[in-house]
């Protein structure tokens, strides 16, 4: 009787379960074998010596149990899921990969093991942290609201993804908000063990370097000087790549108003774009509500309310 080895390796098949424990093999399982087509159990060894021989195997700390049995065309059952292999002394009849290992957990980076779905949040939910400094294997992250070291607090869950440089003392850490929306994104590195502060990223999406708004009534959004006795001349930096087409002003009652000398002027203020404005610079003229003073004058343009606002579109 020949006997040739094969490896029974036990796949978590609850993801839920996996999810949770961090594991993806089973360890413990029962496993027995079965001869095609007859259908009935055979012996499985521990060696090629027909050592050990046991109907029931069971699977150890790496989800896996070698066995020993004739070649053939068998099915395989464990823990009551069957599959269908073909079992030969010849090795050409094997991938590369029945010669190697895998991975324990979701995390596992021991060499030559192979990974499965969901290990490294590869093809699958991102591995459950609850501190964002033990991130510290390539791959993605899902952390909860409460999570220890996060960009900023509050109940904000998280995805992140973590690339290592050298080891887990050398990385770049990229952390999303999936709360509310919000689509902010921060970063920061990790070098000699030491990690940097958080830093948001800024997009389309959270900044526009073309918007004016205020925060509150009476807060300065331009400063700027008397055109005329009554038209009053200010400017605002851009950061376009070609010149402005319009502005749009919003907020309620007034809008803005204009102080001289730290006192209000003038109010309901109409505020038009003039020639002259370019990809770095919008010129603006100040008018009506009152507005009276000598030329030259130093004014200030306010907001009348929180919700005073002048965005300047291309």
């Amino acid at each position: 009787m020949a006997l040739v080895p094969y490896t029974i390796t036990a796949i978590e098949r609850d993801v839920a379960d996996a999810a949770v424990s961090g594991k993806q093999v089973r360890v413990g399982a029962s496993c027995s074998m079965f001869i095609q087509p007859a259908n009935t159990a055979v012996i499985m060894y521990n060696n090629d010596a027909a050592g050990g021989g046991n109907a029931v195997k069971v699977t150890g700390a790496n989800g896996q149990v070698v066995v020993y049995v004739e070649s053939g065309e068998y099915r395989v059952s464990v823990d009551g899921f069957d599959s269908f292999k073909t079992i030969s002394a010849d090795d050409s009849t094997l991938g590369t990969a029945s010669t190697f290992d895998v991975t324990t957990s979701t995390t596992d980076t021991t060499a030559s093991r192979l990974t499965k779905v969901n290990d490294f949040g590869i093809g699958g939910q991102g591995v459950q942290k609850t501190d964002f400094n033990d991130c510290n294997t390539f791959g993605g992250f899902s952390l909860f609201s409460g999570a220890l070291n996060p960009p900023r607090s509050g109940a904000i869950n998280w995805s992140c993804f973590v690339i290592v440089a050298q080891n887990g003392n050398n990385l770049t850490q990229y952390a999303t908000e999936v709360s509310n929306n919000t689509r902010r994104t921060y970063i920061r590195t990790r070098s000699g063990g030491a990690f940097t502060a958080w830093d948001e990223v800024f997009t389309n999406g959270n900044a526009n370097f073309n918007l004016f708004k205020a925060n509150g009534i009476q807060d300065i959004i331009a400063t700027g000087a008397m055109l005329t006795g009554t038209v009053a001349r200010v400017y605002l930096p851009l950061n376009g790549v070609s010149a402005p087409s319009s502005i749009t002003v919003t907020g309620s009652p007034n809008t803005f108003d204009v102080y001289i000398d730290n006192a209000l002027s003038a109010t309901s203020i109409t505020v038009t774009m003039q020639a002259g404005s370019n990809s770095k610079l919008a010129v603006f003229n100040l008018t009506g509500g009152g507005l009276s003073s000598t030329t030259g004058k130093f004014i200030e343009l306010r907001s009348a309310s929180a919700l005073s606002s002048i965005t300047v579109n291309f």
